[in-house]
């Protein structure tokens, strides 16, 4: 019986933290350092943020994985980056409505296509 008991107080646990990760963040809690997050861009860069870059309104509301590797040697900041070799990049800080912490990845054929 009480082994049933640690049982269910682990899930709660887990799903506690479940709960927490999936909860959006302001991105100036995100890692700078190559890590991969999900992100939600503002619903209003166009018109909002760039009342004059009409281009950018397909940017609204966008969510996707990112990720900002740092600062460049001059002290620059690039900007955010699409998690994938695209070549989109260069989204600041605030464009970003929110970020979240995506689960790790699986190891080797654990949970794969094949698995």
């Amino acid at each position: 019986m009480h082994e049933a008991a640690g049982d269910q107080a682990g899930a709660v646990a887990q799903l506690l933290n479940i709960g927490q990760a999936m909860q959006w963040r302001p991105i100036s809690e995100a890692k700078k350092d190559g890590t991969t997050i999900w992100a939600k861009l503002r619903d209003d860069i166009y018109p909002g943020l760039l009342p004059t870059r009409d281009d950018l309104e397909r940017w609204n509301g966008i969510q996707m994985p990112m990720r900002h590797n740092g600062l460049a040697a001059d002290g620059f900041d690039i900007g955010w980056g699409v998690a994938a070799p695209v070549g989109c990049g260069g989204f600041p800080d605030e464009w970003i409505e929110g970020w979240m912490p995506l689960p790790s990845p699986p190891q080797g054929d654990e949970g794969g296509a094949n698995g």
